[in-house]
């Protein structure tokens, strides 16, 4: 095999220095950045009155939405791992109801009320609520209809008799067709 014109094979490279591996390795890491801490920016609460504030955001699908919630909050350090998405559809509701606007006891009054009501019906149900809790009749048709996400005065009418038909409200109109809305438990409130 003498005359094959294969190059001989390269001398075996030399066994690296430990000592010398450690310190390189060493070195690295120190040169190495510290990853920064993401400084968390706001709160879950504040990223859904943001969202619940844009126009039209009751009219998106929720799985949408809750993409762009879970987007808003990586982005802002905001840990919401903890908020799947059932926990969503009802913090959503709440902040899209303007639940914010009452005060403490009655928001834990409101919240006890609102516990056992579907979440398809929710921000719905919850917008009567605040609407008798500030001493109102009703909410008026377009924050009814923002809250339920439609457009449609026939999907408030039959919302609204499924609501009663469940013992959630009660509604009466006078002679002239002016709604009042009544909550039970929340009688007192009302004008």
């Amino acid at each position: 095999m003498i005359g094959s014109g294969a190059p001989p094979p390269p001398p075996p490279r030399p066994a690296p220095d430990a000592s010398a591996l450690v310190e390189a390795i060493a070195a690295k890491a120190e040169a190495a950045e510290p990853t920064p801490q993401r400084i968390e920016t706001g709160s879950v609460d504040d990223v859904l009155a943001e969202m619940a504030a844009e126009e039209g955001a009751t009219f998106r699908p929720a799985a949408t939405l809750f993409r762009d919630f879970a987007t808003r909050c990586r982005q802002r350090g905001i840990a919401s791992a903890h908020v799947d998405m059932p926990a969503f559809r009802r913090l959503f509701a709440f902040a899209s109801a303007g639940f914010d606007r009452l005060d403490a006891p009655l928001r834990s009054r409101v919240e006890a009320m609102a516990a056992n009501v579907d979440d398809d019906v929710l921000a719905a149900y919850l917008a009567i609520c605040v609407a008798a809790a500030q001493g109102r009749k009703a909410p008026d048709e377009d924050e009814l209809a923002r809250a339920y996400g439609t457009a449609s005065p026939g999907r408030i009418r039959r919302l609204l008799d499924h609501l009663e038909k469940t013992g959630l409200i009660a509604v009466h109109e006078d002679f002239g067709g002016a709604r009042t809305i009544t909550v039970p438990g929340l009688e007192h409130l009302a004008v």
